[in-house]
């Protein structure tokens, strides 16, 4: 028997140090809730040696006026005499820490299997519960974000198949979120997005670089809209497998920017060429007429009396009669023919390829126009409106400024010949 002894208090001190050991909170407790035994973990949770410990109540040692699931959880094991996984929240008392801990108890039986106490095997899991909390919240704060954001957020494999889209994403494409995924570009996208899309998607997976710029996407009721893309690759250990790709509206941008272009080119009045592009472009085809060895004609023409009008009438009807002018030259000028606003009631056509004849009967086609324009004053008056004209006709020397120059002489002869007819410049650069 002494033998016997000797090997069991052996494999005790080796149980103990095992359970010393084992990383987890290990205890036994009897039927009114005292501790048992506690391992080297529950003393260094407690702060105090073993015998301290054993022959008390968690009352010592956790504030269950916060937490009382511990205490319950023990009385359903004892009651039942069934074992309980559970998770716990307890509150030290010493450091008042909350901690969560992973509960596994059992209950403990006499030999006549009757429930003696239970033993408990406790894993702390604060730091983890922390931690799935977190992600839990940033989870919640990203999916906000994605579903809410006025961006298209979506992710491909290898084989361009859609592993994530955003609400957004859906909405452009037509589809349901839940539906699309492992879906090709091929069944999502159509024709018209699919040929311009997919060849931006490839560059990124085929070469595992990071591209930018702008991709027009048309959604299921035929609106384009204009984004920009940013696609990035994916890679695991090295390995492309899929991209990112966060595509933004700039359609409104896209459209200001044309707006504010236009506004530099066009008289806001008028809606024809302001005198900066007007010039602009005619140096430009006069150029042309040179390579090519042709002509053209710089006309200037502009309103006669048109400060009596302003006088008289006001500035309203004077900018109706600017209005008026230009819409009946419009009806007489070519696709190709410059127009624009020098400044004031001053007017500039710029005719390619035209000889001196020609212009001539342009000019007098628009001097008749001009002269059916009828505009009443807000007294009921009929305000009739006549225009004078300079011409001057191009030669291989000739530069713009001399043009005009030449233009703006023959314009001061016809209103000194009487207003409302046509003059021209016969003089070589």
């Amino acid at each position: 028997m002494a033998g016997v002894d000797e090997i069991s208090t052996v494999q005790l001190s080796q149980l103990q140090m095992l359970l010393d050991h084992v990383g987890a909170y290990v205890f036994t407790k009897d039927l009114s809730g005292r501790y048992t035994y506690v391992n080297q973990k529950v003393c260094e949770l407690f702060g105090m040696p073993r015998e301290a410990i054993i022959g008390q109540t968690d009352e010592a040692f956790f504030d269950l006026t916060i937490f009382n699931d511990l205490k319950a959880n023990d009385q359903w094991v004892l009651e039942h005499a069934l074992p309980l996984d559970t998770e716990e929240h307890n509150r030290v008392a010493s450091t008042g820490e909350v901690r969560v801990y992973q509960a596994h108890k059992m209950p403990l039986f006499d030999a006549d299997s009757r429930v003696v106490g239970l033993c408990g095997i406790s894993t702390d899991i604060t730091e983890r519960t922390q931690m799935e909390q977190q992600l839990r919240q940033q989870k919640e704060l990203l999916d906000n974000v994605l579903d809410n954001i006025e961006s298209a957020v979506y992710m491909k494999d290898r084989d361009q198949r859609f592993r994530y889209l955003n609400p957004y994403t859906a909405k452009m494409l037509g589809c349901d979120p839940t539906h699309a995924l492992g879906k090709s570009n091929q069944e999502l996208l159509s024709d018209e997005n699919l040929e311009q899309l997919q060849s931006s998607d490839q560059v990124v997976l085929e070469e595992g670089r990071k591209i930018c710029g702008e991709e027009a996407i048309t959604d299921p009721h035929g609106t384009t809209r204009q984004f920009w893309s940013v696609k990035i690759p994916i890679r695991e250990q090295g390995e492309i497998k899929g991209m990112v790709g966060v595509s933004s509206d700039i359609t409104e941008v896209i459209e200001l920017k044309q707006k504010l272009e236009q506004l530099a080119h066009i008289d806001e009045m008028t809606g024809i060429s302001n005198r900066r592009h007007l010039l602009q472009g005619a140096r430009q085809e006069l150029e042309r007429m040179k390579r090519y060895q042709r002509t053209l004609a710089v006309i200037i023409l502009d309103i006669d009396r048109f400060k009596l009008i302003n006088d008289l009438y006001g500035h309203a009807i004077g900018d109706r009669a600017l209005i008026r002018l230009v819409e009946a030259c419009q009806s007489q000028l070519r696709q190709v023919d410059l127009f624009g606003r020098l400044g004031g009631d001053e007017f500039v056509i710029v005719l390619p390829e035209v000889d001196l004849n020609s212009a001539l009967a342009v000019c007098e086609r628009l001097r008749h126009q001009i002269a059916n324009v009828t505009i009443q004053s807000e007294a009921g008056d009929d305000i009739f409106l006549s225009s004078s004209f300079g011409v001057a006709l191009s030669n291989s020397h000739s530069s713009m400024d001399d043009l005009l120059s030449r233009a703006d002489t023959a314009l001061y002869r016809a209103k000194h010949a009487g207003r409302n007819c046509v003059e021209y410049d016969e003089r070589e650069d």
